[in-house]
């Protein structure tokens, strides 16, 4: 390679590299932008729902991972732990006590909280839809970020949704 020919290489990089930096740094910008707007979202589901102070609910719940089939859960829930539940499924073995505690409203703030607040860099990041009237997640889904869903390099089989059908008050 002939020095004009490395100079022009190094000037090509030196050009664009600050043009390529603006870019990564506008996609952080609006990853952060999203993130707070999501964050507030959060929030303001979150008090809504601690101002019922409703602990005590049960809740139909459809669980979506990868290719496994739907499963169905019925939990009953008091003083925020689950107490009771049952699936669709005749074997319940496949769901951890850890699980099933997770599917209460209060986890799953705390889940969404976590990944929110979180400034690791994850190829799966979690979404979240909220009941308008009571404020508790309805739909909580783990899916690829976007740049690593764009890129391919999402886990293959890592996503899931977790989806609540109804949620009945105890009284």
């Amino acid at each position: 390679m002939s020095n004009k020919a490395f100079l022009l290489i190094i000037f090509a990089v030196l050009a664009f590299s600050p043009i390529l930096a603006s870019g990564r740094s506008e996609k952080r910008e609006d990853t952060t932008a999203v993130k707070k707007s999501e964050l507030k979202m959060l929030e303001k589901s979150e008090k809504k729902w601690d101002r019922q102070k409703i602990t005590s609910y049960k809740a139909d719940i459809i669980y979506m991972r990868g290719t496994f089939p739907p499963e169905e859960i019925k939990i009953t829930v008091a003083d925020n732990t689950v107490t009771d539940w049952k699936t669709g499924n005749t074997d319940t073995a496949s769901l951890s006590e850890s699980f099933i505690q997770s599917l209460t409203v209060k986890n799953m703030f705390e889940k969404m909280t976590g990944s929110l607040e979180s400034d690791k860099p994850s190829p799966m990041v979690l979404k979240a839809v909220y009941d308008e009237k009571l404020g508790y997640i309805k739909s909580l889904s783990r899916v690829p970020s976007g740049e690593a869903a764009s890129q391919g390099r999402a886990p293959f089989d890592a996503g899931y949704r977790i989806e609540v059908t109804s949620l009945e008050i105890a009284e």
